[in-house]
């Protein structure tokens, strides 16, 4: 059988025992339903439709008489899950006012007041959920609050949760719902021990003498220093050979963008890029057009040292106006 632990469980004082209060009463109430649920198996508690469930349990008969608040160190509601349609987190509150197991139903059953517990997680089927009551339990011993019993609700973040306890009546598996409370009894204080005598200190051990200082070894001889002579200048290489790149961009009208060039359009669709200063021979050229409506291509190419003059013609073959960029590149000693 497993045990869902939800709250953290305290330490009690010397002479504790425990005493265990079966349920005297547990039903629930749909609401706006005038039906009964306290004879069933199972407390049903559920967000959509709102169904609450309610346990009553008899402290009177199950704690010893004369039993005070303060002789309860923990008071421990355990809950058997039979099923979990949706799982979800439930809230644990005592009941506002009184009810009976064979008349409540979702239009008499009192609402909520003290909170014993919020946001209790019901995780699977076949667990116990175990929920801190020692407070309201307190309570209820010491007469500061009637004991009404417990509420069961669906926790607002949760309203579609649906979980089902067994009840009392849930033979078949019997687990019914079960407050256990334990009590402690503070006895008179034992009379306090001896002091111990505590033992004489030990005599330190003597400081051993200091050992000899050994004779320093000799120096060793310095090595040589010097350089090693300096080798013969190797012969010098061949020049390397110089890149000159002159690229830039060529509006339709022949205004341009760029340094070491400049460019003019002398005809439709004839343009001259002139180099500053002219390459030593005819440079490599290329050029790329700048707009995609219709396709170009260049012709009467005359490349030279100082320009190159070309034109530039539509798919159909006619003289045409362009954007364009081009590259020029020549490498040379």
């Amino acid at each position: 059988m497993r045990i869902t632990t939800l709250l953290t469980a305290v330490s009690v004082g010397v002479s504790a025992w425990a005493a265990t209060a079966p349920p005297a009463g547990d039903a629930h109430a749909v609401q706006g339903s005038a039906a009964n649920f306290g004879s069933v198996s199972l407390v049903n508690v559920s967000g959509s439709p709102s169904s609450r469930g309610y346990l009553q349990f008899d402290l009177t008969s199950a704690l010893p008489a004369g039993t005070a608040s303060s002789n309860i160190a923990k008071a421990t509601l355990l809950l058997f899950v039979n099923k979990v349609n949706t799982a979800g987190s439930i809230d644990v509150h005592a009941a506002a006012g009184s009810w009976t197991e064979g008349g409540i139903n979702g239009t008499n059953a009192p609402g909520i007041s003290t909170p014993v517990a919020t946001a209790v997680g019901v995780p699977a089927t076949g667990v116990y959920i175990v929920v801190d009551a020692t407070s309201i339990v307190r309570d209820w011993v010491g007469g500061l609050l009637p004991n009404n019993g417990f509420v069961l609700s669906a926790n607002p973040s949760n309203p579609t949760v649906s979980v089902m306890f067994d009840s009392k009546e849930g033979t078949s598996t019997s687990h019914p719902p079960m407050l256990d409370v334990t009590l402690v009894s503070m006895g008179p204080a034992g009379p306090t021990g001896a002091t111990g005598v505590i033992g004489p200190t030990g005599a330190n051990g003597a400081t051993g003498a200091r050992g000899a200082t050994g004779t320093t070894g000799p120096t060793g001889p310095t090595g040589l220093t010097g350089l090693g002579a300096t080798g013969a200048t190797g012969p010098t290489g061949p020049a390397g050979n110089a890149l000159r790149i002159v690229s830039g961009l060529v509006n339709a009208d022949g205004t341009f963008s760029g340094t070491g060039f400049s460019a003019e359009r002398t005809a439709v669709g004839t343009y001259v890029i002139t180099y500053v200063p002219a390459f030593p021979s005819a440079p490599s050229f290329l050029l790329t057009y700048a707009a995609t409506g219709s396709a170009h291509f260049t012709n009467s190419i005359l490349n030279n040292a100082g320009s190159t003059s070309f034109t530039i013609r539509n798919g159909n073959g006619l003289l045409t106006d362009t954007s364009f960029w081009f590259l020029a590149v020549q490498r040379f000693p």
